[in-house]
């Protein structure tokens, strides 16, 4: 059966004694399966911040954690190597011999004693890095060449953004050197050059001193409430920069304090702000003769907001149209319409008809000139009993007048017999119609096409049977000519 049950947590961890460089943790064993057993072993960690279910992952691992005792066993485990005069919050998680986890035990701390004075030949004190994030200050000691000794994760008093560097990384300003400590504040003003269609989302984040590099990539967290996001966002970014300019950089989805956040890899100090790309639209009207038929909205730069999709009756029939969102529509000008009008041919509107063979149906303008991509789906449903007599369903065929060309350009069409319908679609507005040919008849270069395709074929046969080589007679053939 498999072991699915995890120790208790643990609840009364505290820190008993310190000296200079240590701190001695007390607590309670749990179990192995709640509160009975023995657990297999203790996961504790530290850091000179809070720790929470967040920040566990960021914590330093303590070395030579014991072995768990039964349940209800008191337990003892001194961490040294700490630095004086420092304060440092615990925590620790039970592990059971299937691998099961115990809840994040209760936030235990405690301050090592501050250095005794006097005797010389002592090196110096060791030196920290501090994060000041909007007055919660976060330290994590360097090493001698100014790296990071261990991870800092510093957040800010809500715990809505946080600031994560890396152990081994060095902070750097212009001449290259390590500096000791970075600010974070927020600023009341609006200094960031934003574009017409971007807005921003929370606080602008300054990190101080400007134009600190960070050797290795730190990671900054920005949460965000949806309430703050306008209506109709594209997209959210980070950006970064100054007066003069904006930069966005690559960012991730991810949760903070409660919230929604971005996270993005920062490799310098600036500025720093969530920013939502909104877009601008106005309404695009469809009439036909004049009336409004619906309506949707289209952005500044073509495309529609919403799918679109409306019925009209034209003369004996329906004709139905598709346009799904994202559709981009635009003028000669390269701009979006504020409104397509649709309207029906009158015979002296109507374009000459390719031959005297050919019937024009229920003809219509879609105006103005617009080009549409992806393409539009239009689909007449005509009355059978209005076709003319001899007019074949099947020949049915939707087509475009080419007024520069002055001619009709058949489209690849579906016919269903069935329901009465044409389908095609189309990737411009013009004057369109269904044709056909009256069955039976034919179009005069139907007719001497196939009068030079019969020629060519019996030319064919002829030749072939001139070219054949004559047999040769057989013995008795030849005896008998003798």
């Amino acid at each position: 059966m498999v072991d699915t049950t995890p120790p208790d947590a643990v609840t009364d961890l505290a820190v008993s004694t310190a000296t200079t460089h240590s701190l001695t943790l007390t607590w309670t064993a749990p179990g192995d399966d709640g509160n009975n057993g023995t657990a297999t072993e203790y996961d504790i960690r530290y850091a000179t911040a809070n720790i929470d279910n967040e920040t566990w992952e960021f914590a330093i691992q303590a070395s030579g954690e014991p072995a768990p005792g039964p349940a209800g066993s008191n337990e003892t485990f001194v961490v040294d190597g700490l630095t004086a005069a420092t304060t440092y919050y615990f925590a620790l998680k039970t592990i059971d011999d299937a691998g099961n986890r115990a809840n994040l035990s209760n936030i235990a701390s405690g301050a090592t004693l501050t250095s005794g004075g006097g005797g010389g030949g002592g090196g110096p004190g060791p030196s920290y890095f501090t994060v000041d994030f909007l007055g919660k200050v976060t330290s994590v000691p360097m090493s001698w060449d100014g790296s990071l000794a261990v991870p800092l994760l510093a957040t800010s008093p809500d715990g809505t953004a946080s600031l994560k560097i890396d152990k081994g990384t060095k902070v750097l300003d212009a001449a290259g050197k390590p500096v000791d400590k970075l600010t974070i504040r927020t600023i009341d003003s609006q200094p960031l050059p934003l574009l017409p269609d971007a807005t921003m989302v929370g606080d602008i984040y300054s990190l101080t001193p400007s134009d600190l590099v960070f050797d290795k990539p730190a990671t900054l967290t920005l949460g965000f409430s949806h309430s703050e996001v306008p209506e109709g966002a594209l997209s959210l970014t980070i950006v970064y920069g100054s007066e003069a300019g904006l930069h966005e950089v690559e960012v991730e989805r991810t949760t903070i304090g409660g919230l929604e956040a971005l996270s993005a890899r920062i490799n310098h100090t600036s500025m720093f702000a969530i920013i939502a790309r909104i877009v601008s639209f106005s309404e695009l009207d469809i009439r036909y003769m004049g009336q409004k038929v619906t309506s949707g909205n289209i952005t500044t730069d073509g495309f529609l907001m919403e799918s679109l999709e409306f019925t009209i009756q034209n003369g004996n029939g329906e004709i139905y149209f598709s346009l799904p969102e994202g559709t981009r529509m635009l003028n000669r000008e390269g701009k979006p319409p504020a409104m397509i009008m649709i309207d029906p041919i009158t015979p002296s509107e109507l374009p000459p008809s390719p031959s005297d063979d050919s019937v024009i149906l229920m003809p219509f303008s879609i105006h103005p000139a617009l080009t549409i991509d992806p393409i539009m789906k239009v689909t007449i449903h005509y009355d059978e009993g209005k076709l003319d007599a001899g007019i074949n369903e099947e020949d049915l065929v939707l087509a475009y007048y080419d007024g520069a060309r002055e001619k009709w350009v058949m489209l690849p069409t579906e016919v269903d017999v069935e329901a009465n319908t044409v389908t095609a679609w189309v990737s411009h507005t013009s004057i369109f119609a269904i044709l056909s040919n009256i069955a039976g008849e034919f179009p005069w270069w139907w007719i001497v096409g196939g009068v030079l395709g019969i020629v060519l074929l019996a030319f064919l046969i002829r030749h072939r049977i001139r070219s054949r080589p004559a047999a040769k007679p057989d013995a008795s053939q030849a005896q008998l000519a003798k």
